[in-house]
């Protein structure tokens, strides 16, 4: 959908929104919808609250009646703390057509304090297709995206948003990634110290840009051979900056390092006597 651009002649539309005083109680903050709250800038606000420096609450009113916080979470639970029963101003918006996980994206992209990870769950709660399809492909796995890396945790979300980006299709994407996290799964197991290491953003790449530019001579098998064949430290290693070639990044030289493995075990294939009949 093209994007409206507005000139300062043409009328805004109607707000669809309505002022309201709630009762701070009444307010729900659902953590689906907003960032975790930060318990320290609640407590802040709470010590120093200041009527003069509290802007209105966006809130939408649900089908049942209740009221969702989608904007100023942090300004609604400190008025809790202090005085649940005081009422607080809000502009309200009606459930219908409404997505608060997107509302509060779109907000949320101007912000340098939200990070890939907080915009890629609240596009999620959202519905997007992208973050949705990678969803799926990963819990197949039994892997997650998270802020801290662990053997079931990438925390290279960014890396995941180009993979998904990187098809023709978002389900083009998502099988790239399934066979980027098959290859390393299936290279270090979970139950592998190394595989804490394995989600190194680096490395998802050199995996992917092999598989992307290889494929058709390199077999899952293989890669897998290949990559097991050393410790996960090694390939790390090699994507250090005094390791790689010129101005190789470090997905470049891991994926050059693969390929040089490759052609040495095809090499030293070849010269294996055939088998007696």
């Amino acid at each position: 959908m093209a994007t409206v651009v507005r000139t300062v002649y043409d009328p805004l539309p109607v707000d669809p929104r309505e002022f309201r005083l709630i009762r701070a109680g009444d307010l729900e903050i659902d953590p689906r919808e907003q960032r975790p709250l930060n318990d320290g800038a609640v407590q802040r606000l709470t010590e120093e609250f200041d009527w003069l420096v509290f802007e209105t609450l966006s809130v939408r009113v649900t089908a049942s009646g209740k009221y969702k916080v989608y904007e100023g979470q942090h300004r609604a639970r400190a008025v809790q703390f202090v005085a649940p029963d005081t009422l607080v101003p809000c502009m309200v918006a009606k459930d219908k057509d409404f997505n608060a996980s997107k509302a509060a994206l779109k907000m949320a992209e101007g912000r340098r304090n939200h990070s890939a990870f907080e915009k890629w769950r609240l596009r999620l709660a959202g519905g997007d297709e992208r973050e949705t399809l990678a969803t799926q492909v990963m819990h197949e796995r039994q892997v997650d995206v998270g802020t801290t890396k662990n053997y079931d945790t990438i925390n290279a979300v960014v890396m995941i948003v180009r993979i998904m980006d990187s098809g023709e299709t978002f389900k083009q994407g998502a099988i790239m990634l399934g066979k980027i996290i098959d290859v390393i799964r299936e290279a270090w197991p979970d139950w592998q110290d190394d595989a804490v290491a394995r989600w190194e953003s680096a490395f998802i790449e050199a995996v992917w840009t092999t598989i992307r530019d290889y494929g058709e001579i390199i077999s899952h098998q293989t890669l897998v051979g290949i990559l097991k064949e050393r410790p996960i430290r090694f390939w790390l290693n090699v994507g250090k900056p005094d390791v790689r070639q010129g101005n190789e990044s470090a997905a470049e030289a891991i994926a050059r390092q693969i390929m040089v493995d490759f052609d040495a075990a095809e090499k030293k294939r070849k010269k294996r006597p055939a088998k007696r009949a």
